[in-house]
């Protein structure tokens, strides 16, 4: 879910939250928790509702590959920690990193969780 997307949307439209709440009929509180990143999965309705009332689609904002890494391969070992759900944190921790420094990270938890087996 890319809230950090509909805050760029809004801001660059020049829509507050409460604008966008009374456009797509989600309750403020439930938006603003979308939208700072409090609910982590927000119900496919209320994005879908979001999404049309900012003129974009479902798929602009739920997409599986990250899109903000310009690197191809940096981008495939991204969507490869995104995809496991004990690592997709650190996606959110740090953007600018290179594909080796992802590697890195990513197989230091593989060896973590090995060794809790």
């Amino acid at each position: 879910m890319d809230y950090e997307k509909i805050l760029r949307i809004m801001k660059e439209k020049k829509i507050s939250n409460q604008a966008l709440s009374n456009l797509s009929g989600v309750p403020l509180g439930t938006l603003n928790k979308i939208l700072y990143g409090i609910t982590k999965e927000p119900s496919v309705n209320a994005i879908q509702n979001i999404a049309n009332a900012l003129g974009y689609t479902l798929n602009d904002f739920v997409s599986d590959q990250p899109d903000y890494y310009l690197d191809s391969e940096v981008a495939e070992k991204a969507q490869e920690i995104y995809a496991d759900s004990e690592t997709r944190i650190l996606l959110d921790a740090k953007r600018d990193v290179s594909k080796e420094d992802l590697t890195s990270v990513l197989n230091i938890v593989r060896s973590l969780k090995a060794k809790e087996k």
